[in-house]
Parts: C-alpha cells; structure tokens; sequence
C-alpha cells in the first residue's frame, strides 16, 4: 500500500514541470471519427487513425490505446512497449541512484497497471518493471509542500464606545500610515483604522481582503450583490454585480470576474475590461486564460494575448500553459484538440 501510494505521488508531483518542458507540440493527437491518429500542425497525418485514445508525445513517447489496453508508441508510430495495460501515465524524467559512479543517473519512467485495480508499477522505455521507483527532485517533496499552519489573531485594541462587537482581520496600505480592520457589529461588517474612524459603513454581509503586492481590495457583499472597495475604504466597483471573483493569472496578471444581468465581463485592477465581448459566464482556466460561454451554452476560450477560440463546443480546457491546445468536447461528446488560432485536430 505504501510502495503504491509512494508511486502515485512520485508521478503526480512530477506531471506538471516534465510535461511542461519534455512535450512535443509538433505532433498533434488527431481524431478521424473514433478513431485516433497523430498529424503536424498543419494537420498533414504522419500515423494513421487507427487507436482508440492517443496522448501527447512527451520525452519521445505517447500512450495510446487499442483494443481496451493501453500502450506506448514513438515518433514513428511503432508501438514499442505493447498495449496491455489498464491504465498508463507518460513518460517523466527521475532519478537512480548510482553507488558507482557517486551520484544519480537520469532516467525515464513511467508509472503503468496491468490489472484492474489500478496498481501501478514503475517502468521503463523497455517496458521492463523497475526494482525502485526513481527518485523526484526534493523540492518537489510533499513534505515541502503541505499547508503553513496558521493562528487566529487575537486582538487587545480597546473597543472605543462599542464601536465594534468583533475584529476579523487587518492589513495596511501602502503610503498611508494608518492601521486598518476589518470588524463586526450587529452581525455586519466594516473597516475603521487605528484612529477609530469609520472607513467602510458596518452594512456588509461579508467583507474579504484580497491583497495583491502592495494594494489591498475588499470584496463587499451586501445581501445577494456585491462590490469592490479599496484598502482605504473608497469604492473600486460599486455593489451592483450579481457575483465577483478575484482571479490570479498564471501570467501573474490579476482580476476580477464580474457578473451584472447576466453577463459576465473580466476586470483588470484598474477597473477596465479585459475584452470588450460579452458573454454569459466566464471562468479561469488554471493553465492560464478564460472559458467563456455564450448565451446558448456553447463554450470558448480567451487566451491572455487576446487571442479568442469562439464559443462552439460543449467543454472546453487548456492542455498546458506552454502548449495553447484546447482539449474539447465537440456536440456528438466526442473530445478532440483545437489550436489557439482555431484549428480543429478531428474529422467527426
């Protein structure tokens, strides 16, 4: 149990930075019907449909699968480990240790099942199990990545003329001096500073700092609308929209996704829309950019550099923060990958 739960995270902390950096986005995974081949980008194919799921080539492997199992295939579309698999991961980059030479060797493995139950062994580009799954990089131990346990803040400023029942947090701004809180009274929120001035009226449901490098917002809820104030108190967007979500971009960039009579707009910091389109809902895909979705539920994708897939599809994600391919489900359910300029990798 625990060499199968060590595996399984091995090659989960793994995914994202090897597949980031060893994939290979000239050869693109093609549907003809049901069935899967692989073409170049400009959909000329170089191995035949003929799988029935078929990965992205990453260090020089694709997983592809046919008649129920899973295999690994190369660049030339020869099936090098066979398909008898039950489930099977690409191909990342680990480490073994080497007493002779003092230090590790650099590796390929691969974490693959041959039963049911889903227990994976690791494997090499011969197929053959290894004795010891191959190390990852110590900064990328789970260890190293749990939670930082937090306390609740306690408290001791004197409650001036009962201003308020209850702090619930603070922050400052940058270039002003003051102290501010965020408190409750009478069941509702506000702001006052350490001078004991009112900065934001105790009419909120919920008030929630946000803070982005120096700046610091607050997201306002009063009843079913909310708002965004600045640190000081001053209105950023007024309480009028229907929802209002901050979202920080894997570009670094920040936002707000704000709905108002049923259209959804992106909000940079400084209160402009990101795009001028308007659309029914708007969600941030964590790879980077948005999913957008029409009035007819049909869904797109607005990339950062203000390039835009048309809402067409019934889901739409992002394969890879690097890549720009869109992994899609098509009306008839059927998935294929569309280019960030619009081509479709798939013939139904």
């Amino acid at each position: 149990m625990y060499k199968k739960l060590f595996t399984m995270l091995v090659l989960v902390i793994i995914t994202v930075t090897a597949f980031a950096q060893q994939a290979d986005w000239s050869v693109v995974p093609y549907r003809v019907g049901d069935k899967w081949g692989y073409s170049n980008t400009d959909q000329s194919m170089i191995i035949q449909p003929q799988y029935e799921d078929a990965g992205w080539f990453i260090n020089g492997y694709a997983v592809v699968k046919k008649n129920g199992k899973y295999g690994y295939i190369d660049r030339s579309g020869k099936m090098v480990i066979p398909a008898k698999y039950t489930s099977a991961k690409p191909f990342r980059q680990g480490y073994v240790e080497n007493k002779a030479k003092g230090k590790s060797d650099t590796v390929l493995f691969a974490g693959a099942a041959l039963k049911a139950d889903g227990y994976e062994n690791c494997i090499n580009t011969k197929g053959v199990i290894l004795k010891v799954c191959p190390a990852m990089n110590e900064n990328a131990d789970p260890a190293n990545r749990g939670p930082i346990e937090t306390k609740e803040k306690v408290y001791t400023i004197t409650n001036s003329n009962g201003l308020f029942d209850k702090i619930t947090d603070d922050y400052m701004v940058s270039g002003n001096p003051d102290n501010f809180y965020i408190a409750q009274k009478n069941g509702m929120y506000g702001v006052f500073n350490n001078k004991f001035e009112v900065v934001t009226p105790f009419e909120y449901n919920s008030l929630k700092q946000v803070k982005v490098g120096d700046k610091v917002y607050l997201l306002g809820q009063r009843s079913n609308i909310y708002g965004v104030l600045n640190g000081d108190g001053t209105v950023m967007m007024p309480s009028e929209y229907s929802n209002i979500s901050y979202v920080k971009g894997r570009n670094n960039e920040d936002y707000f996704i704000v709905t108002k009579d049923g259209k959804s707009y992106v909000r940079t910091l400084d209160n402009k829309d990101l795009f001028t389109s308007e659309y029914a809902n708007i969600d941030y895909d964590m790879n980077g950019g948005f999913v957008v979705t029409d009035a007819n539920g049909n869904r797109g994708f607005y990339y950062p550099n203000n390039t835009t897939v048309s809402p067409k599809y019934s889901e739409v994600n992002l394969v890879n923060t690097n890549s720009g391919y869109l992994k899609v489900k098509t009306k008839n359910g059927k998935t294929g990958y569309v280019s960030p300029t619009g081509v479709e990798y798939f013939k139904d």
